[in-house]
């Protein structure tokens, strides 16, 4: 039944692609007829073109070798010309140039002679200058020059002083002394003002002494209250004179001090000298102690009166004295060495109108220069008609001289502008560079013409003419270079209409093959134009046939999809298609459109037949699928409870003990299975069971039952096929019939019995080789080892640790352990090779060793 429906549909597809085959046919070959028409008639238009742009071309062509013929004939004329002119002034030139240097020489020799006279007549110009009513000869100039040096000596005298007086800071001062009031006086003024200066000073300072009282370093302030007041004169006179000298040792250690001034005064030895002071012997060195003016301390010392200003005032006029005094003496010590010092403080002290009256520029002359002017003043007559008669001769070199550049300015003036004149027109100077390109390129020209009569086939006659026609009137250069510019503009364009043309041929050629190349492909013929040819205005278009095959190509592609196989389809056959298709209705890729469904009904009838036959056995093949699938089925949950009586059998430490229970899957009721294999029972009996197109498929009959009794809605026929979809497995650790997470090394010892037990009560099949249990960590696990050791043991297992110490006992019946040890020795990651125990008393890790003895 199924076949059927699918012999049906790929029957459509067939039909429907060889619709579409044909109308795309019938379009290729509608626009190949079109195409071929249309390029036709448009290579036939093109070529008109192209032979009438040829002959354009061919005109222009020659009328441009002519016109360059004839600019070259005129520019070698020209060049010629402007090179003997050329020539000519170069020669020139040179010859004024040897004249000219002889003119150079006599006029700079004239102007030699011209200028030692000129300095004369100067000379006795300037002295002529200088006589005056007053001054009538040479004597008189000699005083009146004496006199004007005199006033620039006084100036230079007076601004010498006034930079002396800057540069000491002294014109202030100076304005103010008595030196520049009245310096007759001034020397003993000064030495009045500076003793004066001497007596205030000493009067301070004795003052100064008796107003620090309240100073306990003081030499005063140590008498008034050491002392018997009043005091002599001759006490109170060495208390002033010694006041100045420290108490205390200097250091470092230097001249005098006094550190016991008690000794000074009990018992000096004193004789008078005179009514101005006395002497005081020191141990045979006599001083002299000059009085006192006025005395304080003679009195009692409540009735001392002092005048006690402040000690900063009076220390500042003492400083003010002292600075007034050095002021004064550093004025006079400076004016006193200044030179002439009388004369200078009487030209500052003059008046500017009166002292810089207007100085002569014969002052600027020395005594010698003067002299040298007077002497050539002497022979005046002499020298001036010295200068007249070269002067005259200087004029007359010079005009030479003048003339001669002239002459050769003008020549060189024409060469630069025959030179700009010839860069301008023709780029360059090079006479004889220019002549033989000219020439050159006249040859050039002149053979292309005879190549264009050769190769072309151009009659002289013509070139002739056009010759003619163009240069009848003899045209100027400039109008030739008009004519060139657009003739070469004309050439241009119609060389460019003349290759677009030919490359417009070119391509409507190609166009025009092509399309009878595609004509004869869909006609099955080659075009004629007398008998194909057909009236077609404009370019068809492709788009038509296009979009048919587009969507043959589609429909073609849609029909095949089921064809594994996509290479034998890349070349879009029908017959090739139908035959895949439908190999058995189409054993071959030559189709008839018209007996394809006469061939399929034929097909459906026998294939209806067949399957009849085969009904009832493909019925009983699906019984027996079923029933071995439960068979299956029982047979897993069967060795689920072996594996957990096996696992209840060995307990774990702690009374725990390993489970493993099985339960339904979730979404896959075993119970759909009699429903199924119940159905399958009922259509068994129906005799026409594949005949009816309409009958559903067993797949789907599976899926339907499935979902009806509960069944998950995601499972396929491969699940529903397979045993295993229709339980889980659930492994747990328990004590006392409740779950338990356990330790870790009961949660290995339950995944090690769940190991064994699958591999000693499911995969029961001989094996030859080793076989291995590793143990992790086999201290931890405790008396769990001993259990799993026995196991072993029991099942022939040999054991792989990574205990770094022995565990457990080791015995000489064919079970070894092995030892992953560290070593010791080592700092960093080295490789250890395994240490194996074969039995007791025996440590090595040469095995080789052991199967040597073991050997023997």
């Amino acid at each position: 039944m199924e076949e059927i429906a699918t012999i049906r549909s790929k029957e459509q597809k067939i039909e429907q692609v060889l619709h579409v085959f044909n109308t795309c046919s019938q379009l290729k070959k509608q626009f190949s007829l079109e195409n071929v028409s249309f390029w036709y008639r448009e290579n036939e238009l093109i070529a008109g073109k192209l032979a009438q742009s040829a002959q354009d071309y061919q005109i222009t062509l020659i009328k441009r070798l002519l016109t360059k013929k004839k600019l070259t004939n005129v520019k070698l004329t020209d060049i010629k010309d402007q090179h003997k002119i050329h020539s000519e002034l170069k020669k020139n030139n040179k010859n004024t140039e040897q004249e000219k240097e002889g003119f150079e020489i006599e006029w700079q020799q004239a102007k030699k002679l011209l200028d030692e006279s000129t300095k004369y007549k100067d000379s006795i110009n300037k002295v002529t200058s200088w006589l005056a009513e007053d001054r009538e000869d040479a004597d008189a100039i000699r005083q009146w020059h004496k006199d004007e040096r005199s006033k620039v000596t006084d100036t230079d005298n007076l601004k010498a002083f006034e930079k002396f007086l800057t540069e000491n800071k002294l014109q202030q001062q100076f304005e103010q002394s008595d030196w520049h009031n009245d310096y007759a006086t001034a020397g003993k003024m000064t030495s009045q003002k500076l003793t004066d200066f001497e007596e205030k000073i000493s009067k301070l300072e004795t003052q100064l002494v008796f107003s620090d009282l309240d100073n306990p370093a003081s030499l005063a302030h140590w008498a008034i209250k050491h002392l018997d007041l009043p005091l002599a004169i001759e006490q109170e006179s060495l208390l002033i004179h010694f006041q100045h000298l420290s108490r205390t040792t200097p250091n470092p250690p230097k001249e005098r001090y006094l550190p016991f001034p008690k000794k000074l005064f009990k018992e000096p030895l004193t004789f008078k000298a005179n009514d101005n002071g006395f002497w005081l012997e020191l141990n045979g060195i006599h001083e002299f102690i000059s009085n006192v003016s006025k005395q304080y301390l003679n009195v009692p010392a409540d009735q001392i009166k002092l005048g006690r200003e402040p000690l900063e005032a009076l220390n500042q006029k003492l400083q003010d004295l002292k600075q007034q005094e050095q002021n004064l003496k550093n004025l006079k010590e400076k004016l006193e060495s200044y030179p002439a010092l009388e004369n200078v403080i009487s030209l500052y002290k003059t008046s500017e109108e009166e002292l810089f009256t207007k100085i002569d520029e014969i002052a600027e002359l020395t005594t010698t220069e003067l002299e040298r002017y007077l002497s050539i003043f002497q022979d005046a007559e002499q020298h001036l008609t010295n200068y007249k008669n070269r002067n005259d001769a200087h004029n007359k070199a010079f005009a030479k001289d003048s003339n001669s550049q002239q002459l050769n300015s003008g020549n060189q003036e024409k060469i630069d502008q025959i030179e700009s004149y010839m860069a301008k027109q023709y780029g360059s100077i090079d006479f004889d560079h220019l002549t033989k390109t000219g020439e050159s390129q006249l040859l050039h020209f002149e053979t292309d013409l005879e190549n264009l009569l050769t190769t072309e086939k151009i009659a002289l006659p013509k070139i002739h003419k056009i010759e003619d026609d163009m240069f009848k009137s003899n045209p100027p250069i400039n109008t030739l270079y008009e004519m060139h510019n657009t003739i070469d503009t004309e050439h241009t364009g119609t060389k460019t209409r003349f290759e677009q043309y030919q490359n417009n041929h070119n391509a409507s050629i190609l166009k025009l093959n092509e399309a009878k190349i595609k004509f004869a492909g869909e006609h099955q013929c080659d075009f004629i134009a007398e008998q194909d040819l057909i009236k077609i205005e404009q370019q068809p278009a492709e788009t038509p046939s296009t979009d048919a095959y587009s969507k043959f190509k589609a429909t073609y592609d849609a029909a095949s999809e089921e064809i594994e196989d996509k290479t034998i389809l890349k070349d879009y056959s029908v017959g090739v298609l139908a035959n895949k298709l439908l190999p058995t209705v189409f054993p071959t890729q030559q189709i008839q459109e018209e007996l394809t469904g006469e061939q399929i009904e034929k097909r459906l009838t026998e294939l209806t037949n067949d399957l009849q036959r085969i009904g009832s056995r493909k019925i009983e093949i699906l019984h027996n699928t079923f029933k071995e699938l439960n068979t299956i089925y029982n047979g897993y949950l069967t060795k689920v409870h072996k594996i957990s009586d096996y696992l209840s059998k060995n307990k774990i430490t702690g009374a725990n003990y390993a489970t493993l229970q099985h339960a339904p899957a979730t979404g896959y009721p075993d119970d759909w299975m009699k429903v199924f294999r119940k159905r399958l029972t009922n259509e068994m009996q129906e005799t026409g069971l594949f005949a009816i197109n309409n009958k559903q498929d067993i797949d789907d009959i599976m899926i339907s039952v499935f979902r009806e009794a509960n069944g998950t809605r995601e499972a396929t026929v491969n699940d529903l096929l397979n045993p295993r979809s229709y339980f889980d497995l659930l492994f747990e650790i328990k004590q006392d019939g409740q779950k338990n997470s356990g330790s870790n090394g009961q949660t290995y010892t339950a995944n090690a019995l769940l190991c064994l037990a699958r591999l000693s009560l499911i995969e029961e099949e001989d094996r030859t080789g080793i076989r291995i249990m590793p143990i992790d960590e086999a201290e931890d696990l405790g008396s769990n080892y001993e259990m799993l050791h026995k196991l072993a043991k029991k099942e022939q297992y040999q054991i792989v640790t990574m205990s770094i110490e022995t565990a457990g006992d080791i015995n000489d019946e064919g079970q070894y352990i092995y030892i992953m040890h560290d070593n010791k020795d080592a700092n960093g990651l080295t490789y250890v090779p395994p240490l194996g125990i074969f039995n007791r008393g025996q440590l090595t890790e040469n095995i080789n060793e052991i199967f040597e003895e073991t050997t023997e």
